[in-house]
């Protein structure tokens, strides 16, 4: 979800943010590529994160590959700093990767899918499997738009693959029973 594919100048972004689009409530991005949950509590972001929540504030986390497990790398324990403040709390799971990268269409969620479910179970908050929605979503547009969402590598989505995955992530939160539901401009 970082920015700018994480200050890299790479010509990739994350989801968060196009999300603005489509809610009514202010979107903060606080996304760093390359983190783990362990290292974003580690260096006290989850904490910031928490001393600015008010009261039914939205806090959508997603676990990825520089996650290990579901609860031994510090998977939704993130989630109890957040809850204390009585933020909405949302697991996703991963986007999924370009599910066309060997040119035919290839998508199984990774264990971090049930990873996310499992830390969003453990925790009591709410989970949407964003993974499924962006594969599905890339499936209806076909190789050749999906192929041009990733210009660096088979993970990280150019600016119109970001509103894609971003577009997908709300569909998937228009399906769900999630409190994020209410601050949905659109039922997608």
């Amino acid at each position: 979800m970082a920015k700018g594919g994480g200050g890299s100048g790479s010509g990739t972004d994350g989801r968060a943010e196009y999300v603005t689009d489509y809610v009514y409530t202010t979107v903060s991005n606080g996304a760093i590529g390359g983190r783990s949950a362990r290292s974003y509590t580690l260096e006290g972001r989850f904490q910031a994160i928490a001393d600015i929540l008010q009261k039914d504030d939205y806090v959508v986390i997603e676990f990825r590959h520089n996650d290990g497990g579901p609860l031994s790398n510090d998977n939704g324990q993130c989630c109890g700093v957040v809850c204390e403040k009585g933020a909405h709390v949302l697991i996703c799971s991963e986007t999924s990767n370009n599910v066309w990268e060997t040119g035919e269409y290839e998508y199984s969620p990774s264990r971090f899918v049930d990873y996310a479910r499992l830390a969003a179970e453990v925790t009591g908050v709410d989970y949407v499997d964003h993974g499924g929605y962006v594969a599905n979503a890339y499936k209806l547009l076909g190789e050749d738009m999906v192929n041009s969402f990733y210009p660096k590598d088979h993970a990280h989505k150019s600016p119109e693959g970001a509103n894609i995955a971003a577009q997908a992530f709300l569909k998937a939160v228009a399906d769900s029973d999630a409190a994020l539901k209410e601050a949905l401009t659109t039922d997608f």
